[in-house]
């Protein structure tokens, strides 16, 4: 036969005491940062303005390690990737648009795709790595020459 229920609490103890005591441990608790897996990563977009470099590497062209300023405005809507920018070369500033982009953030990863206005160059696309300052990789394409080249990409988030 089960027991009776007993009062545990000694009779000078109040439930008002107990109900506060079991409110200051739960607010305290609430406060605390669990760190850790628990934390979501921090999302990184790409929306800004992009200023830096596009460094020409194919050693077998006239045009071997050249480097040409670079400035590009992203935005990023959920994955995609779209904008407009230009390259400065020795005599001329050819324009580009980025082109349905896809940015995967679990990678921090983006699939740039650069359409020039104009020929040779045409199209330069690749994956390169998105930081939070900074966006570095290697793209490529028909290039400044003819056959295909390879470009390195470092730009920096403008302020």
């Amino acid at each position: 036969m089960p027991r009776p229920f007993r009062r545990c609490l000694a009779p000078s103890v109040s439930s008002a005491f107990v109900f506060a005591a079991i409110g200051c441990c739960a607010l305290l608790l609430a406060g605390c940062d669990s760190g850790g897996a628990n934390k979501p990563a921090e999302r990184i977009g790409v929306s800004g303005s992009w200023t830096g470099t596009l460094t020409y590497d194919n050693t077998s062209d006239s045009l071997a390690a050249q480097t040409f300023a670079v400035e590009m405005t992203l935005n990023d809507v959920y994955r995609t990737v779209t904008g407009t920018g230009a390259i400065t070369l020795p005599s001329e500033r050819l324009a580009f648009t980025v082109q349905e982009g896809l940015y995967d953030e679990r990678t921090r990863n983006v699939r740039l795709t650069l359409i020039f206005s104009r020929p040779p160059q045409g199209v330069l696309s690749g994956n390169v790595s998105v930081g939070r300052d900074a966006i570095i990789g290697t793209i490529s394409g028909p290039g400044l020459a003819n056959g295909r080249a390879t470009f390195a990409l470092n730009v920096r988030r403008a302020s």
